[in-house]
């Protein structure tokens, strides 16, 4: 088994991405396997696709190797419970770090930071989607308003841009889907520009959005009580195999201040 040097930095906010849908080693899958706990081998073997064994599979494998590193102990000494939205989050009685984890058709995600909530999404563009409509559901009026206007070659792009940010906001307040679309929104000054949301986020955020594969958006987002500026280090990783730092291709990074009270589930 080869050793990897995996970068858990306190300062920084650490992403990793797997491409879980190309692995054929069957020793790491076996690997993998042995990590989860007797319930997770339980939700294991109810899954009925091989993709989607394959993508719990490797989540966990992620989730455990990972923290274990940043933690210092062995990754099946981990316990991982969720709160009452369905957020995960690692149960250790003095641990600081946090975690969410997105995928997307053959893509995981896991986002790992120090002592803030995270929350992260990815998305495939697809092109089967009707964008204006979906928007005209769950978007806020400011952001619909923003996608309408743009030409409809830059549509599907824009919209997807909007879609992984709001789904990371709600998934780092640990909302989930329990908090409405439509109450909140980003937009952009012009298309690349910064990234402003509606209504003021009630806690401070930063906003990072990514391609981190072609035809891939990625939207990261941490809460903090002060306007902090974390670098991001994006890696390539596969457990037990390797973890290769790259460059992220940014498309929007932002800072957006607030005063210091937290968001409420509503």
């Amino acid at each position: 088994m080869p050793h990897l040097n995996i970068e858990t930095g306190r300062d920084a906010i650490s992403i990793y991405c797997c491409r879980y849908d190309r692995i054929d080693e069957p020793w790491l899958l076996d690997q993998y396997y042995n990590l989860l706990s007797r319930t997770e081998q339980q939700r294991w073997q109810g899954i009925r696709t091989k993709g989607g064994k394959q993508c719990f599979l490797v989540s966990r494998a992620m989730i455990r190797t990972l923290l274990a590193t940043a933690i210092g102990c062995p990754p099946t000494a981990l316990t991982l419970a969720a709160n009452a939205q369905g957020k995960p989050f690692v149960d250790h009685p003095t641990t600081r770090w946090q975690f969410n984890l997105s995928h997307s058709h053959g893509l995981i995600t896991l986002a790992l930071v120090y002592d803030t909530d995270v929350g992260i999404d990815v998305e495939r563009h697809r092109h089967n989607i009707e964008t204006l409509q979906l928007a005209r559901h769950f978007f806020h009026p400011r952001e619909y308003q923003q996608l309408e206007a743009l030409p409809a070659s830059q549509q599907q792009p824009h919209f997807f841009k909007l879609w992984t940010l709001k789904e990371a906001y709600v998934k780092a307040i640990g909302c989930g889907l329990a908090y409405a679309f439509n109450n909140f929104g980003f937009t952009f000054h012009s298309p690349g520009s910064e990234i402003i949301m509606h209504p003021s986020p009630p806690s401070t955020i930063n906003c990072w959005l990514m391609q981190p594969e072609l035809n891939y958006t990625l939207a990261s987002i941490t809460l903090s009580q002060s306007p902090e500026i974390r670098p991001l280090k994006l890696h390539d990783y596969l457990p037990y195999h390797h973890c290769t730092p790259r460059q992220p291709h940014s498309l929007a990074h932002r800072v957006i201040a607030a005063p210091s009270a937290h968001s409420q589930c509503i």
